[in-house]
């Protein structure tokens, strides 16, 4: 696969996700805070912990460079967003584990503990 159409599709994974990010959060109709929601406006998607995986596996696979440095520097940031916004599972974790080197956990993440 050609380098550069990997490299559009993580940015586009990338946009897709900070847009999300940013967006407010509203609430569906049936709940009480409903009277909240601005007039005009659809209930916004927020990312959750399966975002953060979705991210992770795109990450893995769109991130093509001749050293492991720029996709373990994606993958801890996203480590950090992930646990700003509470979202760090079991199974979040543990893809963490997976595609950042045992090395590089101990190293960057554990001392932060």
């Amino acid at each position: 696969t050609d380098p550069q159409v990997l490299q559009d599709c993580l940015q586009e994974c990338i946009t897709l996700f900070n847009t999300m990010r940013q967006q407010p959060q509203y609430y569906p109709r049936r709940t009480s805070n409903y009277q909240h929601r601005p007039q005009g406006r659809h209930i916004s998607m927020r990312p959750d912990s399966i975002t953060y995986q979705k991210l992770l596996y795109a990450c893995d696979r769109f991130i093509v460079h001749d050293t492991p440095q720029p996709k373990n520097d994606a993958m801890l940031d996203l480590l950090e967003k992930c646990c700003q916004d509470g979202y760090l599972d079991l199974k979040t974790w543990e893809l963490f584990q997976r595609f950042v080197p045992d090395e590089v956990l101990k190293n960057k993440v554990l001392p932060h503990v």
